[in-house]
């Protein structure tokens, strides 16, 4: 059974979301795509229902039941692809073994140290100039959501270690 936005006031919804977030435990990545995937879809409309409803990006309606977009974004960057059907889970990157046999943050100061001494802008002069001992930068982006975000991250390491 369809749930009728009308039923209730838009703010009533949103304190809604806001628990059901809470309920699913979503509360520090509240992605729209796992929400869809994980909602009660008996008791609260699906999300597009939230945009069209209100005329809200999602983003927008996070901010507006007070989940702060720019902490959220910055969680992006903590999540890693993994067998539970490529939903991302949170996980501590300083103490996971890589199958190249560093912990990872030694691997990303070595990565943040070919990119510096090598002045590597981007990732296919990174291909062309990285030993086998690295990554290529596939996993890389895979594992740190972003070539921008590899390089910063291993780079900052680099110069944090230098320091």
């Amino acid at each position: 059974m369809a749930v009728v936005w009308d039923s209730k006031t838009t703010l009533e919804w949103l304190l809604e979301l806001k628990k059901e977030i809470e309920r699913l435990g979503l509360q520090d990545y509240p992605s729209r795509t796992i929400y869809q995937e994980k909602y009660d879809n008996e008791k609260l409309p699906s999300p597009n229902s939230y945009l069209n409803n209100t005329g809200m990006t999602w983003s927008e309606i996070l901010e507006t039941i007070g989940y702060p977009i720019e902490k959220i974004r910055r969680a992006k960057y903590k999540i890693k692809n993994t067998e539970n059907m490529g939903r991302p889970v949170l996980f501590d990157k300083t103490k996971r073994e890589t199958k190249y046999g560093f912990v990872n943050d030694k691997l990303l100061f070595k990565v943040g140290e070919l990119i510096f001494k090598e002045g590597i802008v981007t990732k296919e002069t990174y291909g062309e100039k990285r030993n086998g001992e690295l990554p290529s930068y596939g996993p890389l982006i895979k594992e740190y959501g972003s070539w921008k975000h590899v390089k910063e991250l291993s780079l900052k390491i680099y110069r944090d270690e230098m320091e």
